[in-house]
């Protein structure tokens, strides 16, 4: 992908999968950890977790981890980015966990649209 497209599919609030190892810089991290964010969740290990967007799967093996009993349901657009995202529970993702792509905007109320 040329940084012309790179830049486009920002601006359009596309992470592009090309460089999706950016998401997962270990000084991140530092910021916050995806223990730290689960931790802020209100997370029983029966959940239903519905996660929209999950790039790289950055956040993700945490919040599977946390809900052995339950589901993680990672939906995005890309489906380059969940194939990412699921290989982060290499050999293989748990069952607890599934990987779905579309796109979000049209399954949201109108009025939580962005304005493109």
């Amino acid at each position: 992908m040329s940084l012309a497209g790179l830049w486009s599919a920002l601006r359009k609030g596309v992470f592009p999968h090309q460089i999706s190892w950016f998401l997962d810089n270990p000084l991140r991290r530092l910021i916050l950890s995806p223990q730290r964010l689960a931790d802020r969740l209100p997370i029983a290990s029966s959940s239903h977790i519905l996660e929209v967007g999950p790039g790289s799967g950055f956040f993700s093996v945490e919040r599977a981890r946390r809900v052995p009993q339950g589901r993680l349901a990672l939906f995005d657009l890309q489906p380059e980015m969940i194939a990412k995202a699921l290989a982060k529970f290499a050999p293989a993702a748990p069952a607890q966990v599934a990987g779905f792509t579309g796109d979000a905007s049209r399954h949201c109320h109108p009025q939580m649209r962005a304005s493109t």
